[in-house]
């Protein structure tokens, strides 16, 4: 037996429960404790902390409590705490390897503070309000590795506070509000791989500043103010793998900067104001492999700008104000597999213009002012991805596509056209994309299809035309897509379709035609699609459902009639065997008479929600043997029609609110 219970009540009662124990469970004291403990093995972890006499004594009961011996306390971290002083005596007989401080008044480090603790290799100080370190401030850490002093409002770093860390590999240094440093500040770090002093206030790069940084492998100098580079500044750095300079205000370059920079593989010089690149200024960057200029304010590309750069797969130039793409400007570029033009002002793309870039996977053109493609456009490019959004094309001309090829080894063909002011589609538009497999045109403004519109795409399995301006779509306009396995048709204006408007799609699985007219459906209308899996008309104006709507799709999992106009359910669904879940809610539904007049065998889940049904006899249920789920909020239920219902013993309808 299946019981229909006051359900409303039992929710409410069980929502307030779960609100109160959550509040319980969450609701923070007024003041945190002080306490030591250790979460971890050999780490012990201290906040509230207020003096080195307070630090000293919990760490000792901390100790007998935990019955661990201090000789094997490896990592120490101090936080939330109104410590604002530090004794040379703070961590006598520790021997510890890693010590953190955060969220402290700390303001500075006394001499000799780190005297004894020859094993630390790792030191983490953050939120503090440490002004500065004075010269030998680490002195005699023989065994750091990693320094991290990351967003303490440090003003000054003098000269020698650096003194003595011939180990060191790591050095932070971001979010301190930096404006200068010392010329001779990393001298003599001769181990280091790792620097990062980005997100500070550098102006002024001085010429022996990486000076016998022999071992720097990145440089992290992102977020400053730096407009121009010492010469030989970056001399040194013959190990440089990583060189970032994004978000400063470089406006010039020259060849000389980056002259000695032979193991470069990144170089990242977006959102600065770089308004030209000399020609060959790359050049002695043989092994460079990404290179980012995006969002400067480029006009114009030299032919020689991108010269000996022939191991790049990855150049950004978006977001500038490039206004054409110079023939041969990529040549050069014979490994590139990625170029990002898009946010720029181009207004006609050559032929020629990506000519012998044979490793080219992705080219993106989004965003520019393109009226037009020329015929053969591509012809000299065969790139798996070609974007094209948000363009000013009205129309794809025959021809446009001839030659534009996948290569072999790709795998996927994608074209995007989406957001062009798109109004037709001509006969053989796409001829040539044979290996295409997406297809976006969506967010344009195509009112019709012709028939032939898709000749030659043979391998097309995704096509996107969701919010056009769709109102028709013709007979057999879909047809030469025999492959097509998804069609996203949604938020058009189409009224109606006939029995040959899906003609030839056979291979189709997913159709979304949500968010349309259609008020009246032809009888045959799905006849075509035999291996549809997943259909959507939700928020259509379709008043009534017959069983010959859907009764031969026997393949079909999914049905969505959400936001409809229906109001009698009596049989609709016969046929629907494979049906899992059903989607009715939102419509008018007074009478719900019967879903099918023969078995649903595999119907999990019927949404039944916001409709105007009073009461609901099992009896309209009984050809759904595995119903786990039906959703009933916001129906017109009354309290005398909850009565029990006999249901089969594998049926469990929950969620209902009356």
């Amino acid at each position: 037996m299946l019981v229909f219970l006051h359900y409303l009540n039992v929710r409410m009662f069980l929502a307030l429960l779960w609100i109160l124990l959550c509040s319980k469970l969450v609701a923070p004291s007024e003041t945190e404790q002080p306490s030591c403990g250790f979460p971890y093995y050999k780490k012990l972890t201290c906040n509230q902390i207020v003096s080195v006499e307070d630090f000293r004594n919990r760490v000792n009961q901390s100790v007998i409590s935990g019955s661990f011996p201090l000789e094997e306390l490896q990592e120490i971290e101090i936080a939330n705490s109104t410590l604002d002083f530090l004794t040379s005596e703070t961590f006598d007989d520790f021997n510890v390897t890693s010590i953190k401080i955060s969220r402290s008044n700390i303001t500075e480090i006394p001499i000799n503070f780190f005297n004894g603790l020859l094993n630390l290799m790792a030191i983490k100080f953050e939120y503090t309000t440490m002004g500065r370190f004075p010269s030998d401030s680490f002195a005699n850490l023989v065994s750091l590795e990693v320094l991290d002093l990351d967003n303490n409002d440090i003003g000054n770093i003098e000269g020698g506070a650096l003194n003595g860390l011939a180990k060191l590999k790591l050095l932070s240094l971001s979010e301190n509000g930096l404006k200068n440093l010392d010329e001779t500040l990393l001298n003599n770090l001769t181990s280091l791989e790792t620097l990062n002093l980005d997100n500070n206030e550098i102006q002024v790069l001085k010429s022996q500043t990486f000076k016998e940084l022999s071992k720097l492998s990145l440089l992290n100098l992102t977020s400053n103010l730096i407009g121009t580079f010492a010469r030989g500044v970056f001399d040194d750095l013959v190990s440089l793998r990583k060189l970032l300079l994004e978000y400063n205000n470089v406006g010039e370059l020259d060849r000389s900067i980056f002259m000695k920079l032979e193991n470069l593989r990144v170089l990242k010089l977006g959102n600065n104001n770089i308004s030209k690149l000399p020609n060959n200024v790359f050049s002695d960057l043989k092994n460079l492999q990404e290179l980012c200029i995006n969002d400067n304010r480029l006009k114009e590309l030299g032919i020689s700008s991108f010269a000996g750069l022939g191991q790049v797969t990855s150049l950004e130039l978006q977001g500038n104000e490039i206004e054409m793409i110079p023939l041969g400007i990529f040549h050069n570029l014979k490994s590139v597999q990625d170029i990002n033009l898009s946010g720029n002002k181009i207004e006609f793309i050559d032929d020629k213009a990506v000519q012998g870039l044979a490793e080219l996977n992705s080219l993106n053109l989004d965003n520019n002012n393109i009226k037009r493609l020329e015929k053969g456009a591509f012809s000299h490019m065969n790139c798996a991805y070609l974007y094209l959004r948000n363009n000013h094309l009205t129309t794809i001309e025959e021809g446009v596509f001839a030659g534009y090829q996948k290569r072999n080894n790709s795998g996927i063909g994608f074209l995007y056209l989406s957001g062009n002011p798109l109004r037709t589609l001509e006969n053989n538009a796409f001829s040539g994309l044979s290996q295409l497999l997406e297809l976006h045109l969506d967010n344009t403004n195509i009112r019709a299809i012709k028939e032939g519109a898709f000749n030659g795409l043979l391998s097309l399995s995704s096509l996107l035309l969701g919010n056009c301006t769709l109102e028709s779509i013709e007979s057999k306009s879909f047809a030469p897509l025999s492959k097509l396995s998804k069609l996203n048709l949604t938020f058009n204006g189409i009224d109606n379709l006939d029995n040959d408007s899906f003609a030839g799609l056979n291979q189709l699985t997913v159709l979304d035609l949500g968010y349309n007219n259609l008020t009246d459906l032809s009888s045959g209308f799905l006849d075509e699609l035999p291996l549809l899996r997943n259909l959507s008309l939700r928020a259509n104006r379709i008043n009534e459902v017959e069983s010959y709507y859907f009764g031969h799709l026997k393949q079909l999992r999914s049905l969505d009639l959400s936001y409809n106009n229906l109001t009698c359910i009596n049989g609709s669904f016969s046929g629907l065997r494979s049906l899992q879940y059903l989607l009715l809610n939102d419509n008018d539904v007074s009478i719900f008479a019967s879903l099918s007049e023969d078995q649903l065998d595999d119907l999990v889940f019927l949404d039944l929600q916001n409709n105007n049904l009073t009461k609901l006899d099992s009896k309209a249920l009984e050809n759904a043997p595995s119903l786990k789920t039906i959703e009933l909020l916001g129906n017109q239920f009354e309290l005398n029609e909850v009565k029990e219902h006999p249901a089969p013993p594998t049926t469990l309808l929950h969620d209902i609110l009356m």
